[in-house]
């Protein structure tokens, strides 16, 4: 899945590029072309002990919100697993959730630092993060979302809403006529209005 998920922005990318100025070009590139597997888990299982260290003494409420960030990861009947094995993953979740979050991925990466470069990356961790650069020395998180449209005053205006907000949004889905981006994903070819 996540390989065709590169593959489709790779196709985006490819299509910004042949409508934009030559004075802007959008790279695709993963991390993982730069950095080892094996370099990642090194940096991962470090900083996962360090937080199993210190997994005790959060405050009792930071623990249950964790779990039950954890928790709603995970699709899954927990029917057949003892409270102690969902437990036992549930924190183990945690802590990787923690550690990708906290990770310095941008070391040893050519990209993560170029002049006038504004990026925008994604990692996978059971859940979807998205991370915007404004500037080099920017960094801003945000939990992905679905896309829509908000109408306001007879314009639309392109936003995202998290999972309880799409919810609660009274939304219509309309078509959208723009061949070159169907041949890239199909899934672009309705979008909802929310009204």
């Amino acid at each position: 899945d996540l390989d065709n998920y590169n593959k489709q922005c790779e196709q985006l990318v490819q299509y910004f590029n042949s409508l934009s100025d030559t004075n802007i070009m959008f790279e695709f590139s993963k991390i993982r072309d730069e950095i080892t597997i094996e370099q990642v888990n090194s940096r991962l299982d470090k900083i996962i002990e360090e937080l199993r260290a210190k997994w005790d003494n959060q405050e009792e409420d930071e623990i249950e919100h964790k779990l039950a960030k954890a928790e709603r990861n995970y699709n899954i009947d927990w029917s057949n697993v003892s409270q102690a094995e969902k437990k036992e993953r549930l924190v183990e979740s945690a802590l990787v959730h923690d550690a990708f979050i906290m990770g310095d991925w941008e070391e040893g990466v050519t990209w993560a630092f170029a002049k006038d470069m504004v990026t925008v990356g994604f990692r996978y961790t059971g859940t979807w993060g998205i991370h915007l650069k404004s500037s080099r020395a920017s960094s801003v998180q945000f939990w992905v979302g679905s896309g829509v449209l908000i109408e306001r005053e007879g314009e639309y205006l392109p936003s995202i809403l998290s999972y309880e907000k799409l919810k609660e949004a009274e939304l219509q889905q309309e078509e959208i006529n723009i061949p070159d981006l169907h041949d890239i994903s199909p899934q672009l070819k309705t979008i909802n209005i929310c009204k």
